[in-house]
């Protein structure tokens, strides 16, 4: 492997930071000066990830939400050898 392939990403990096900030107990600026880290980009990074990750929990914009109703209504259908009666799902959207 090459050095740069073993290079974690900066995304990656700042995760592992983040993490370790969270289990150490301490206030940011105290974990920045232990670890040698700038502070100003380490509230950046932990804005960016809370951020990724709010976006990554969303709900897609396409899932049923409960306050639609769902209705069902019969249906016959028909084919060659009998009548076969069903159900239908049917979304009801209110405009």
């Amino acid at each position: 492997m090459t050095e740069a392939s073993q290079k974690p990403s900066k995304k990656d990096y700042w995760q592992e930071q983040i993490s370790l900030y969270k289990q150490s107990g301490l206030r940011q600026q105290e974990f920045c000066i232990k670890k040698g880290l700038n502070y100003h980009q380490f509230k950046y990074w932990l804005e960016r990830i809370k951020k990724m990750k709010q976006s990554n929990d969303k709900v897609p914009s396409n899932a049923i939400k409960p306050s639609q109703r769902i209705s069902m209504i019969p249906v016959e259908v028909s084919n060659s050898l009998s009548m076969i009666s069903s159900l239908a799902i049917v979304r009801y959207c209110t405009l």
